[in-house]
């Protein structure tokens, strides 16, 4: 064996976990004393730090293996699919790269929860700014241009600066901000572009490109950004951009922003502490014992594996067993903590595992992957939960639903319903308790049913 790569592959694992524990702790001190700017900056420079070490290191090591494949071909030796090397070694070296990939992912999970903190944890604000991140962090200019700006926001302490491309939720423009000395009504998404060169001494120049309301609020922070950075309050460098999608699609985002976050539908009550102390209960079981599920309430159960144990796969079996004789088998739906975790779509609708709710401890074994937590739901869940109340819920073609009782009725567009599915696995959701809550509204001041 490789001690060499097996001394790597042990730092790693440690190095994941300290920083899942690290991050955590911040996220906690952050929600404990407030976001301040510089609090802001001292989160997210570490953090893209580290993250453009471990893509260096993962585009390395993909650079390493593709010289050796050309290497073999040009010797005219046939290249073998398992790699070279014992079993033992080449499991390492799958091992290296997954843990690489780990923690690029609990880096972005760590980004999504500031984030979602600067955007006060509103779903209704952050979807609307997603969009798929398909590559690697920009290098150079492409990544110190954002960073510079932001840096500048935060000394002046009147912005807080969320740099998009660390994060999963985030995906239009480079940077998303907001007042941190005032209220704000919109966040600004800003598209940076810098050319230049990145060495000491050299000159290298920024412009930037952005869309907003003409709600004063709005105007108000696009006219501090401009005069942190001098610019004028003119947008004249929007010619700049490479690409006019570019300028289309921010102002489009904007709109769609706009839209959502002003929308005029009902906006459904919060998470249940119920529910999240049955999730704490069930994984410290977990932690304890390698397997726990529970019933949670009609119709949806929880269950954590310890994934880190070399039982994990006959305890995966006894909870299926388990969730069988619960009433729970073909047809119902389930959705894990791993999905959330590799499902980037979901991280603008639900908060990140780091904001959780739960003990320090279970965030960390979540994130790293060491304990397995899944939702399981009936089909009808809702219905159900519905029906309870006396209550009706029907699809209205659009995403969203409509409730009626009680000769009222209730609509839910559809970031609303998407937050209630996925906030079932991922937010505390109680369907029981939301048609609950939808009921009592609906017996004080709703709209009459058509």
């Amino acid at each position: 064996m490789d001690l060499a790569l097996a001394a790597i592959v042990k730092k790693l694992e440690n190095d994941a976990e300290r920083l899942a524990e690290v991050g955590c702790g911040h996220v906690d001190t952050l929600r404990r004393v407030g976001l301040r700017p510089d609090g802001l900056e001292a989160a997210q420079d570490p953090l893209r730090r580290k993250m453009v070490w471990v893509e260096s290191e993962m585009r390395e090591l993909r650079a390493q293996r593709r010289a050796r494949l050309t290497a073999k071909a040009q010797s005219g030796l046939q290249a073998s699919p398992r790699g070279s090397g014992s079993a033992a070694e080449r499991d390492l070296a799958r091992r290296r790269v997954e843990l690489l990939e780990l923690q690029r992912s609990i880096l972005r999970q760590l980004a999504d929860g500031y984030a979602w903190i600067v955007l006060r944890e509103d779903p209704r604000v952050i979807f609307p700014l997603y969009a798929p991140q398909t590559h690697q962090l920009p290098e150079k200019l492409g990544l110190a241009a954002p960073a510079e700006i932001a840096a500048r926001g935060h000394k002046a302490g009147t912005l807080l600066c969320v740099e998009n491309d660390l994060t999963r939720c985030l995906g239009i423009g480079d940077l998303t901000v907001v007042f941190a000395d005032r209220p704000w009504r919109h966040p600004l998404v800003i598209e940076v572009k810098a050319s230049g060169q990145w060495k000491k001494g050299a000159m290298a120049e920024f412009g930037i490109v952005t869309a907003h309301s003409d709600y004063p609020e709005d105007v108000a922070l696009y006219d501090e950004v401009c005069r942190i950075l001098g610019e004028p309050t003119v947008p004249t460098r929007v010619h700049r951009l490479e690409r006019k999608q570019q300028i289309d699609r921010l102002v489009e985002r904007t709109e769609l922003l706009l839209q959502v976050s002003g929308a005029a539908g009902d906006s459904m009550p919060g998470p249940s502490s119920r529910v999240w102390s049955a999730l704490e209960r069930v994984a410290q079981r977990a932690v304890e014992d390698g397997l726990s599920y529970d019933l949670v309430e009609p119709g949806m159960a929880f269950v954590v594996i310890r994934a880190d144990r070399p039982d994990a796969e006959e305890r995966a079996r006894d909870a299926r067993k388990g969730l069988e004789f619960m009433g729970f088998g073909t047809g119902h739906r389930s959705a894990t903590s791993l999905d959330l975790q590799v499902n980037d779509a979901w991280a603008g609708l639900v908060p990140p595992i780091s904001l959780w709710p739960v003990s320090r401890r279970i965030r960390v074994l979540l994130l790293t992957r060491d304990l397995y937590f899944m939702t399981v739901v009936a089909p009808d869940v809702w219905e159900q939960a519905f029906a309870a109340e006396d209550l009706k819920m029907q699809e209205d073609g659009k995403g969203g639903w409509v409730v009626r009782g009680r000769g009222r009725e209730m609509g839910l567009d559809v970031v609303e319903v998407q937050k209630l599915v996925l906030g079932v696995a991922f937010s505390g959701i109680s369907p029981r308790d939301i048609a609950g809550k939808i009921a009592a509204a609906l017996g004080k001041k709703m709209k009459p049913a058509q």
